[in-house]
């Protein structure tokens, strides 16, 4: 069990690329970290797929691991707002408050 692990997300998330970070996720829920940070600072575009993926490693990760995102942008934060799951997700500024404490 390692204590953080990061999955930097780049460019859009979409059904064409959520697959792959899906991939990516699973990997490292299955490696069992303390806090999973998922970071979304250079996602220019965030789908339905992309907030389906996030609401489904969320529940995966359960009371076992912190999942943690980071959407401080217009492109991330705005769909998230809108689906009203900022209560429900641990959102975050930027990594380095996302790796804290």
């Amino acid at each position: 069990m390692s204590d953080a692990i990061v999955v930097e997300v780049t460019g859009e998330i979409d059904m064409l690329t959520a697959p792959r970070l899906d991939k990516a996720v699973q990997q490292a829920i299955a490696r069992s970290p303390r806090r999973l940070v998922l970071d979304l600072t250079g996602v220019t575009f965030l789908s339905s797929a992309g907030l389906a993926l996030i609401v489904r490693a969320h529940k995966e990760c359960g009371d076992h691991i912190d999942l943690r995102i980071v959407a401080a942008s217009t492109a991330t934060l705005r769909p998230i707002e809108l689906m009203g799951l900022q209560d429900d997700l641990r959102l975050h500024n930027d990594r380095a408050e996302a790796l804290a404490g």
